[in-house]
C-alpha cells in the first residue's frame, strides 16, 4: 500500500498543473507580449524625449558660455591694449606702493620737482609737502610736469549713480583721499592756487528745488556749501549760471530745470581756503525716471606762493623750508620779532608766541 500512494499522489499534481499551463492560447501570450512591449517603448520614449530636451538645454548653455567667454577675451585684449597705448592719468587706488621714478629726491611740490629738474616726465611721484624728517610720512601723488601742478587722488574718481532717494542729502559719501589731512593741507598752504573739478549728470534731479537745497557738498571744515563752481560762496550757482547760459535764464544751474531730460553741470571751485571737497550730499532723486551721476576730479594744486623778503610768521618760515621748532626772528609791525613756532603741527594751526627780546631790549637801552 505504501508503494502505490506516492504513484497516485504525482499523477494528481501532474494532472493539477497541466491545465493552468494549456489554458492560454499561443495567440494570447502573444497579446500579453505586445501589449508588454507597447507599455514599455512608451516609457523608454518619454525617457528618451527627456533626455533630448536635457542635451539640447545644455547644449545651450555651453554655447552660450562660449559666447561669454569669447566676449570676455575680447574686452581683455581692448583693455590691454589701450593700456599699452595710453599713459595712465589715474590710479586705480588711493594707495600706491612705490612711485614711477626712483631714486629721486623727495621734494615738497611737483612745482619745485619741476624747477628743480625741468626734464621730468610727467608721472608718479614722492612728495612730502610737510618736511621731510617732520610730520606725517612721504606719499605718492601725480606731477603734471607740464603744468608743474600737483595731483592728489582719491576714492571717488570714477562716475557714480546716488541712486533713487527724496530727502535733501539723502545720498551722503565722504571722500578719502591718498594723503593725510595735514599733509593735504601743507600741500595747499605752500601752493599759489588749488582747484577741484565737479560734474554732474542729472535727470529731474534738481540741486535746488523751490529755494531749498537738496545737494551741496562739504568743505574742509566740514561746513556745507552750495557753489558748484568758482569761489563765491554766499550764492548758489553752477558754471552756467556764471557763464549766463543755463538752459532756463531764470536758473543758476541746469540740474535745476524742469525740463525732464539729460542735463550736466560741470564746474570748478577755486577757493583753495576751502578745499578739498570732503564729503558729497545729493537728493531728490526719488522718481523712476530721476537720474543723478556725479564725478569728482582730484584735487590739484600749482604754483608757488611766494614769501615776503623777511618772514612774518612761522607760517612763512615753514613755507621758506624751516621744519625745526624754536626760537626764530621774523619782522613784526614795527620791528623785528623772535617767534616760538611749533612745526609739528599743521601749518595753518601753528600757534604764534611773539617774543620781543632782543630788538625790544635794543629800543629801551637806546631811550627809544
Amino acid at each position: 500500500m505504501s508503494f502505490v500512494f506516492p504513484v497516485h499522489f504525482s499523477l494528481l499534481l501532474f494532472t493539477t498543473s497541466f491545465p493552468l499551463t494549456i489554458g492560454v492560447s499561443l495567440y494570447e501570450k502573444v497579446q500579453l507580449l505586445e501589449t508588454s512591449y507597447a507599455d514599455i517603448k512608451e516609457v523608454l520614449e518619454c525617457k528618451v524625449l527627456n533626455l533630448e530636451t536635457k542635451v539640447i538645454a545644455l547644449e545651450a548653455k555651453i554655447a552660450a558660455l562660449e559666447e561669454k567667454a569669447e566676449h570676455q577675451e575680447s574686452v581683455l585684449t581692448t583693455l590691454q591694449n589701450e593700456q599699452e597705448n595710453t599713459t595712465p592719468m589715474a590710479p586705480d587706488s588711493v594707495e600706491i606702493d612705490h612711485p614711477i621714478v626712483k631714486n629721486n629726491p623727495i621734494f615738497r611740490t611737483c612745482y619745485e620737482m619741476n624747477e628743480a629738474n625741468p626734464l621730468l616726465d610727467s608721472g608718479m611721484y614722492w612728495i612730502d609737502p610737510d618736511g621731510k624728517g617732520i610730520g606725517d610720512d612721504a606719499f605718492t601723488v601725480y606731477c603734471n610736469m607740464t603744468s608743474g601742478s600737483t595731483l592728489i587722488f582719491h576714492d571717488t574718481e570714477p562716475k557714480t549713480d546716488v541712486g533713487h532717494c527724496a530727502g535733501r542729502g539723502c545720498y551722503s559719501r565722504k571722500v578719502n583721499y591718498g594723503a593725510s589731512n595735514r599733509q593735504v593741507a601743507a600741500l595747499i598752504a605752500l601752493s599759489e592756487e588749488c582747484q577741484q573739478s565737479i560734474t554732474y549728470d542729472c535727470i529731474s534731479a534738481p540741486l535746488q528745488f523751490n529755494g531749498v537745497d537738496f545737494s551741496w557738498w562739504d568743505d574742509k571744515n566740514g561746513e556745507p556749501q552750495y557753489f558748484w563752481s568758482g569761489n563765491n560762496k554766499s550764492i548758489h550757482t553752477c558754471q552756467c549760471g556764471i557763464d549766463r547760459n543755463c538752459v532756463e535764464s531764470h536758473i543758476t544751474c541746469n540740474c535745476d530745470s524742469i525740463f525732464q531730460k539729460p542735463l550736466t553741470d560741470s564746474g570748478t571751485i577755486t577757493d583753495k581756503n576751502i578745499l578739498p571737497i570732503m564729503r558729497l550730499n545729493f537728493g531728490r532723486t526719488m522718481e523712476n525716471s530721476s537720474s543723478g551721476l556725479y564725478t569728482l576730479g582730484p584735487l590739484e594744486c600749482g604754483g608757488k606762493l611766494e614769501t615776503k623778503q623777511l618772514p612774518s610768521s612761522c607760517e612763512d618760515l615753514w613755507r621758506i623750508g624751516h621744519v625745526f621748532s624754536g626760537f626764530y626772528s621774523v619782522m613784526g609791525e614795527k620791528f623785528v620779532e623772535t617767534l616760538h613756532c611749533d612745526f609739528s603741527r599743521r601749518p595753518d594751526q601753528q600757534s604764534k608766541q611773539r617774543k620781543s627780546i632782543s630788538f625790544a631790549i635794543f629800543y629801551e637801552q637806546n631811550g627809544a
